[in-house]
């Protein structure tokens, strides 16, 4: 050890002893921590109590008696113990933090032994008890785990039973970075714009660890967006948006095992050297869709990609993969379109549909092991094998284009391969890998010199037709209902599926994932901002038709825009810590934009406590959605009581300010029933009406007069 380093070591000793400020126990009142004072040293377990509030200001420092951590010593040195022997510390939150600090006054918890490689310190605990806590702006380093018992070891820098928000923060070489175990059942995150990665990393006997782990799919709602992970796996296990991520050397692990009829949207996620994992139980209501990621391979072992797993429902569109998308359990069903998948193992799928599909320069164009449904209009070229392994399949290759490939198909369980419509070269026939024979109707062999007459650009990847092509109108579009043919109604650009290519007056489906010249759907576009505020919302969830499988988010700024067929929609928007809101009668025209921008309303910013019984709660549990909604201006509302016994039962509305304007009482214990609201003698504006048993709201939503 330098001269210099012994001297930085002295200095800080002696200013550790005569200006910190040691802190444990129990806060018993609100109270705020100030630079002023820096650095606070945990030096005993600190509790926040429940009711209390503990603020902690730009630039404070907080630091945590840390403990060697390895396989050997967590289970003695990380336990919770009231007894305080325990080296490292924690501090338990029954009440709520609120640590915020600015960009250029970030607030820091970190471990009091600075100069000890692989310490760590607890976790920050919110207990079951605690009220939503904020963080923003802050640092998290060296933090592990306590062992509460031998079934709850909780994991995290922050580590959460109950609601809490986390924004432009830094998480670096922490054992894992937030978890999530089993929580209350109203429990909701928002985890937006941090970062998490290793600098000096964990100690080497130790497996790779979380940034996020979510340990439990008991959630109703949450948002993980516009974070940044380095080589740090991700582990979700609940119905959550998880959009606009990087990942730089780790894999999106997702599960849904528990909630019924529950979601996970893994969305526009930037993926290098990483794998999109999907695992659901034997739910078939348990759906999850993984829409516009791309996914790099810079080690080109092309073993990345999305993987499937388990006896859900899955939907895979719009992805650029560098890998595979495969199906492991080959139980699972779904839907995969609109991919491009290149220079990887290809793509490998049971019991889906599939469609619009480009597998290039793979190993294996399609490997399907088991029962593939409907396949039509994909595209495979200069893979090894365009088919592999192919297997119970009885049902035809259709619209589809396969060129280049070393081999036309391997490893068959049949001699006989069903191809409609399709685009064929004749050498990969004449170097297939073993025999078999080609059956259908309308297929189209092409030499090497015919193929550059098909595509734009074909040296270049570019399969749109051109102008001429044999694949124009060349596809079949109604066969009869013994081959289970479905037609979509788009292509790969999300132009119209069927129309006139070669202007004969016959509209016809193109072979291949693109049709020619067909007329482009139309546009809803627009932005969505916070109804009192003004502030842009972003990240929301938007469903057309409230269909969970038609869908996009806005971007940071609450930017939104969809692409679809002329038609009449509506759009059911959610995010966490904000209020549903359905905007009906938009209409959409071919080829047209069409403009709307519209609010939602903030639980927070109205000063709605989700945690505070005497204040309005959220729920969809007993409310329906009131009907007209927009109304004008009358509307009805349905309710569902709880099933228990109560006193008394009502339903009162709240205007923007949260006062109450108006209630109706629930006279008899009926299971449901409805009431009307009139809003002649009250404004145009947003309101919200909530159920009451016996003082508590136990479920609240919002409605829209418009006069």
């Amino acid at each position: 050890m330098n001269k210099l380093t012994l001297l930085l070591l002295f200095l800080f000793t002696i200013y550790f002893s005569l200006f910190t400020l040691e802190v444990g126990g129990h806060l018993t009142e609100d109270t705020t921590w100030s630079p002023e004072n820096n650095p606070y040293l945990v030096t005993s377990v600190l509790y926040v109590d429940q009711g209390v509030t503990l603020t902690i200001e730009p630039g404070t420092v907080v630091l945590l008696n840390a403990a060697y951590l390895s396989l050997d010593t967590y289970p003695e040195l990380f336990i919770f113990s009231t007894s305080e022997d325990k080296n490292a510390k924690m501090i338990f939150v029954n009440g709520k933090i609120i640590a915020e600090g600015t960009k250029d006054n970030p607030i820091l918890f970190s471990r009091i032994q600075q100069d000890s490689t692989y310490f760590k310190w607890g976790i920050i605990h919110l207990s079951t008890t605690a009220e939503l806590s904020k963080f923003k702006f802050c640092r998290f380093e060296h933090a592990s785990q306590i062992v509460f018992n031998p079934g709850f070891q909780p994991y995290g820098a922050i580590s959460a039973k109950q609601s809490f928000i986390v924004d432009n923060c830094e998480f670096v070489d922490n054992h894992f970075g937030i978890g999530v175990y089993y929580p209350d059942n109203g429990l909701k995150l928002e985890i937006t714009n941090n970062r998490f990665w290793f600098d000096e990393g964990i100690e080497p006997s130790l497996q790779k660890m979380y940034g996020i782990l979510v340990d439990d799919d008991l959630l109703k709602r949450y948002l993980i967006a516009n974070n940044t992970f380095i080589d740090q796996t991700m582990g979700l296990g609940s119905p959550v948006s998880y959009t606009n991520n990087k990942h730089i050397n780790t894999s999106i692990c997702t599960s849904l095992s528990m909630t019924p009829n529950s979601s996970h949207y893994i969305y526009k996620n930037h993926l290098i050297n990483g794998t999109i994992l999907g695992d659901t139980s034997s739910e078939e209501t348990h759906k999850i869709y993984i829409r516009k990621n791309t996914i790099e391979d810079t080690d080109s072992i092309g073993t990345e990609g999305i993987e499937l797993h388990g006896y859900g429902y899955f939907e895979v569109s719009d992805n650029i993969v560098h890998g595979s998308i495969e199906d492991t359990s080959l139980h699972s069903k779904g839907k995969v379109f609109n991919n491009i998948v290149h220079d990887g193992w290809g793509i490998h799928l049971g019991f889906y549909d599939m469609y619009n599909n480009i597998s290039i320069n793979n190993r294996y164009g399609l490997k399907s092991g088991w029962r593939l449904r409907n396949h039509y209009n994909n595209i495979y070229i200069n893979n090894r094998y365009g088919l592999n392994y192919i297997t119970n399949f009885f049902r035809p290759f259709e619209n589809s284009i396969f060129i280049g490939n070393k081999y036309f198909a391997e490893s068959l369980d049949t001699d006989t391969l069903f191809i409609n419509n399709c685009i064929i070269d004749s050498i990969n026939i004449a170097y297939k890998s073993e025999e078999f024979y080609v059956i259908g109707n309308n297929n189209i062999f092409v030499d090497s010199t015919q193929i550059n007459d098909i595509f734009e650009d074909f040296a270049n990847n570019n399969f749109h037709l051109m102008d001429g092509s044999i694949a124009i109108d060349a596809g079949l579009d109604i066969v009869d209902s013994t081959n289970h043919f479905y037609c979509n109604s788009f292509d790969l650009d999300n132009g119209y599926r069927v129309w006139d290519g070669d202007g004969d007056g016959i509209a016809k489906r193109d072979i291949g994932p693109y049709e020619y010249n067909s007329q482009p759907f139309g546009v809803i576009t627009g932005q969505i901002t916070e109804q009192t505020t003004g502030n842009p919302v972003d990240y929301v969830l938007l469903k057309v038709n409230n269909d969970p499988g038609v869908f996009e988010f806005t971007d940071s700024l609450g930017f939104f825009e969809i692409k679809l067929p002329a038609g009449t929609y509506s759009l059911h928007t959610e995010r966490v810590f904000y209020f549903d809101e359905n905007v009906s009668n938009i209409t959409v025209v071919d080829g047209e934009t069409t403009y709307i921008d519209f609010n939602m309303v903030s639980e927070l910013v109205v000063g709605i406590d989700e945690n505070n019984s005497d204040k309005l709660v959220v729920g969809n549990e007993y409310l329906e959605q009131n009907y007209p909604n927009p109304f004008n201006p009358r509307t009805e509302i349905s309710y569902q009581l709880p099933n228990h016994s109560f006193k008394s039962a009502k339903i009162v509305v709240y205007n923007l300010a949260g006062q109450q304007i108006w209630e109706s009482t629930i006279l008899s214990a009926q299971n449901n029933g409805h009431c009307v609201f009139d809003g002649s003698m009250f404004n145009s504006s947003i309101y919200f009406y909530s159920l009451i048993v016996d003082g508590k709201t136990v479920s609240t939503k919002s409605m829209i007069m418009i006069k």
